[in-house]
């Protein structure tokens, strides 16, 4: 037996059913057919929208838990404040304890390569 179905009766105005009735004619179908194809898209279209907006409302709560996280852990001013005059301090023991000028530009070009090739963002 095949697949059951509900049948409804659709009052229209002359010339809209005339339309309809031509358009289903175009198709080679019955103007029953075109009125279940139109409303199985239309069911269909309305689903995948639903599914459409599901997947942009996740989208846009992990785009919020993303600023989120880079707003927590941005680097704050005073991180560089702190980082700076750890820096100052350092090379003020360095050049105490005799480092010539030479001595830390080295170091510091030898930190900068470090630093290049361990933590800077690479381009895929």
């Amino acid at each position: 037996m095949g697949e059951k179905v509900k049948t409804y009766a659709v009052r229209l105005d002359p010339q809209v059913a005339e339309f309809y009735d031509q358009l289903a004619n175009s198709e080679g179908i019955r103007t029953s057919k075109l009125f279940s194809k139109i409303l199985t898209n239309d069911f269909q279209s309305i689903a995948v929208k639903q599914q459409a907006d599901r997947i942009e409302d996740l989208v846009n709560r992990l785009e919020k838990r993303i600023d989120d996280f880079e707003e927590d852990n941005n680097f704050s001013e005073k991180y560089y404040e702190d980082f700076s005059s750890t820096y100052m301090m350092l090379l003020w023991l360095l050049m105490k304890n005799g480092a010539s000028k030479d001595e830390i530009r080295s170091m510091q070009a030898k930190a900068a390569n470090y630093a290049e090739q361990n933590f800077s963002s690479k381009e895929s």
